[in-house]
């Protein structure tokens, strides 16, 4: 699924994890999409902080927006891809995903 897909599909489902509003209250970007897992990886910077990235998955069923560990778990984006290289590695796709 592509991530433009489950924009769409969050938000028939009435979720709003992928809004304008909370993006922006967040400033929060995607910097990479799995399309086959949902995984992904997010950075964001909230009012009077540092920015931070955090690794998640997106459920295709559900269409709800999960971390994978911690909420700004990573200081940079390359310790982030590196933490979803080795998800993904590690057999992401049978642990969290429904087929």
């Amino acid at each position: 699924m592509t991530l433009s897909d489950f924009k769409e599909a969050e938000k028939r489902a009435g979720k709003y994890w992928f809004s304008e509003a909370t993006m922006k209250w967040w400033s929060t970007y995607v910097h990479e999409w799995d399309g086959d897992t949902g995984v992904f990886i997010t950075s964001e910077q909230p009012p009077h902080g540092v920015r931070v990235y955090t690794l998640r998955q997106a459920d295709f069923i559900t269409m709800n927006v999960s971390k994978i560990g911690g909420m700004g778990a990573y200081a940079t984006h390359y310790r982030a891809k590196q933490a979803m290289k080795k998800e993904m590695e590690n057999g992401i796709k049978k642990r969290r995903t429904k087929n």
